[in-house]
């Protein structure tokens, strides 16, 4: 594995500065921690449930994204290394994506590509889509108070939309019809270079194979129905936190709240700190008519619930997976020397 670009990572750790800064501008820690001694921490386990059955449902769908033949290890190996991605995502953000694709290519050894396309479709694909149903919903149900809070917000909103459709179409068609793509390449001549033409044409037949799962009707409708499961999840967390700190919502509110939540998990920042507690709070100001010590109060326990959660998991999950590959070398091992194979024709990890 490559050593971290610090260049392109650095900037992150800024962005989440400088929304943590924000966020904590008119209020002091000591201000903020107060709405929440009077919680039990008995009331923060089903926060925990929820946080790792969205972590299991979505490494579920992540299974069911790769191509034909499932097998019963990988969809195990499937959530040893997504929760590897979200502990690694808590320090260096993108870096989970990376990992889970490491970790998965060690115990499936399923190609890079492959692997990196199933990544793009639960990241960017499926969980956008979903972003942007959840934005359309709160905004019908939140006309005049959107217009209200900010004269632009539509605009806004509708430029990310329009933005996230275009990725979301270029998507589509690398599934389902690159040959096209590859046509377009063609006519931009790079095909004059058959050595670099070459790499891009296998490179975007691996990620179409990669993609191949959303051209089968069974499958869907099994992702259909594990994304749903899995934005429930979120959502269900949100209302529980809202609950637990007596916070007064509404479908249309609550609805609203949460998705301008969920922009703050999107910004690159270390496990989503500053952005995270920036938007959700703001949410609960703007949109709930919270007092700002109870909004960044809330921001800072759920977040804390699910960073703390991700971690631990992750690190579990990578215990479990080192031991698991260790493993699986032996038997390797045993099994060349039970066959009475010499050493030099082992095979290599």
């Amino acid at each position: 594995m490559n050593r971290i670009n610090w260049k392109t990572t650095l900037p992150s750790f800024i962005i989440g500065f400088f929304f943590l800064s924000i966020a904590f501008r008119n209020v002091s820690f000591g201000e903020m921690i107060q709405p929440l001694k009077g919680i039990p921490l008995t009331h923060l386990a089903p926060l925990i449930v929820l946080t790792i059955l969205g972590i299991v449902i979505r490494a579920w769908r992540w299974w069911t994204t790769l191509p034909e033949p499932h097998t019963k290890e990988e969809f195990f190996s499937a959530q040893r290394a997504l929760g590897i991605g979200y502990c690694a995502n808590n320090f260096i953000p993108r870096l989970g994506e990376i990992l889970r694709i490491y970790f998965m290519k060690k115990e499936t050894r399923r190609s890079i590509p492959v692997l990196a396309s199933t990544v793009i479709l639960d990241r960017f694909f499926l969980d956008l889509l979903a972003l942007i149903i959840l934005i359309v919903y709160a905004l019908l149900l939140n006309t005049s108070l959107v217009t209200k809070l900010h004269p632009d917000a539509f605009f806004y909103f509708w430029t990310f939309i329009e933005v996230s459709l275009v990725g979301i179409g270029a998507l589509l068609l690398l599934a389902y019809q690159p040959e096209f793509l590859l046509k377009m390449i063609r006519i931009c001549k790079v095909d004059a270079f058959p050595s670099l033409y070459g790499k891009i044409e296998r490179l975007t037949h691996e990620l179409s194979l990669g993609m191949s799962s959303i051209k089968s009707l069974r499958a869907k409708v099994i992702i259909l129905i594990q994304t749903v499961g899995l934005w429930v999840t979120y959502m269900a967390a949100f209302i529980l936190g809202l609950w637990m700190m007596d916070i007064p919502f509404t479908i249309a509110t609550g609805s609203l709240a949460f998705a301008i939540s969920i922009l703050g998990v999107i910004l690159p920042a270390p496990g989503a700190i500053g952005p995270y507690h920036y938007f959700t709070s703001n949410a609960l100001t703007l949109v709930l008519g919270l007092e700002e010590k109870n909004a960044l109060a809330f921001a800072f326990l759920m977040h804390a619930v699910m960073f703390l959660t991700n971690t631990v998991y992750g690190f579990l999950c990578y215990l479990y997976s080192t031991n698991f590959v260790k493993k699986s070398a032996d038997e390797q091992s045993d099994q060349v020397e039970a066959a009475g194979l010499p050493e030099q024709e082992k095979t290599p990890l």
